[in-house]
Formats: C-alpha cells, sequence, structure tokens
C-alpha cells in the first residue's frame, strides 16, 4: 500500500527461470514496487508472491530471496568518503572485474555488461529504465505496467505476482 492506495492491483505475472523481462510504464505504474517484491524487500498486503520458489508472504521466504537476488535501484550507488577512484576499484572488487576493466566499462556499459554476464550464468534479470531503446535491446520480452497492473505484455503461466 501507498497511503491507503494499493500500489499494485492484481499483477499476475510469471517469470521463467533464465528470462529477461523489461518492466515498462509511467511513473507510479508499479515497476519500482515489482522489484522490490521480487527482492523480498517488501511483504504484499495480499494475494501471493513466488520468487525462486519461495513464499514471499512469509518472513522467512523474504529472507531466503534477499540471499539469492540483487537489486539495483538507481540510486548512484557511491561513497561520499571515497574518491572517485576509491568508489571505482570498490565496485569493480564488487562485480569481479578490475579496476582496468571497470574503468573501460563504466557506468551504462557496466550495467549492461552485468545483464549480460547474469544472463550467460543462467540468472534471470528483471529490468526497468528510462531508456527504454537501450534495454528493450537487452530484453527479448516486455511487460507494461499501468496503474498497478499488467496491461500489456501477457503473464505466461499463474503463480507469479499478485
Amino acid at each position: 500500500l501507498l497511503g491507503r492506495f494499493p500500489a499494485l492491483s492484481g499483477v499476475d505475472l510469471t517469470i521463467h527461470a533464465g528470462e529477461t523481462v523489461l518492466l515498462r510504464g509511467p511513473n507510479g505504474a508499479g515497476k519500482t514496487t515489482v522489484l522490490h517484491l521480487c527482492a523480498g524487500l517488501l511483504r504484499p498486503e495480499s494475494g501471493g508472491v513466488r520468487v525462486l520458489d519461495h513464499d514471499l508472504t512469509e518472513v522467512v521466504g523474504r529472507r531466503s530471496v534477499r540471499r539469492r537476488v540483487a537489486l539495483l535501484g538507481h540510486a548512484t550507488g557511491l561513497y561520499d568518503d571515497l574518491t572517485v577512484g576509491e568508489n571505482l576499484r570498490f565496485w569493480a572488487r564488487a562485480a569481479g572485474l578490475s579496476a582496468v576493466e571497470a574503468d573501460r566499462r563504466t557506468g551504462r556499459d557496466l550495467v549492461d555488461a552485468l545483464i549480460g554476464d547474469a544472463v550467460a550464468a543462467g540468472g534471470t534479470v528483471v529490468v526497468s529504465s528510462h531508456e527504454l531503446d537501450r534495454v528493450a535491446a537487452l530484453s527479448p520480452r516486455t511487460v507494461t505496467l499501468a496503474g498497478g497492473a499488467v496491461v500489456d505484455g501477457p503473464a505466461t503461466d499463474s503463480g507469479g505476482i499478485r
């Protein structure tokens, strides 16, 4: 709920293992809420959410998913008390890159590479961005949200996010 209004209303969406899906829609459509649910950061007020076969209506399910799901938000992720070089070296280590590789693959290119690496390793990626042309090339499937509901890009099976 956002205040007294539901952030999502009847979203039924299944995303299969190894799939890359672009969530698109206007501001306030529910994209961030879906991503936070999938990462186990929110508890659904009603209905059911299963991610990696964990029931996210239960605390233990959300905890288990948080250990296995990464969420890259729109915040910079930089530490104010570190220099630019120190931030670059820190995030390079976190991404498994050398500082030289990270310097070559900065910003958007690094995110694109991380998405590609995750998919190549068999990971599932759900992405939302204001740069639709760029991320659409990375995502074979697009799901459009509006008003907290899926309006385009059919859910494939039942049992997903509701």
